[in-house]
């Protein structure tokens, strides 16, 4: 195998390993985020804690329809 041929391998072998370690670290934030986000969530309503997914989702979703979420938005974004 050539100089050059090895050199264009290694490359393509380091953009591999770069593009697959910014994935896992992509992973690592989400799971993070995840965690710290259920996390309040059980802060806020204990009771979620005993929840399966099913009624946790019912819960959300009376809690949080979209023009709940579209008041809070707005008076957020408006500062009202």
């Amino acid at each position: 195998m050539e100089k050059d041929e090895l050199k264009k391998l290694q490359e393509k072998h380091r953009k591999e390993a770069q593009e697959i370690r910014a994935g896992i670290k992509a992973r690592k934030k989400r799971t993070h985020r995840l965690i710290v986000h259920g996390a309040i969530l059980e802060k806020v309503v204990p009771e979620t804690a005993d929840m399966n997914e099913e009624e946790l989702l019912k819960v959300l979703l009376l809690a949080c329809s979209p023009e709940k979420m579209a008041e809070y938005r707005k008076k957020v974004a408006g500062g009202d």
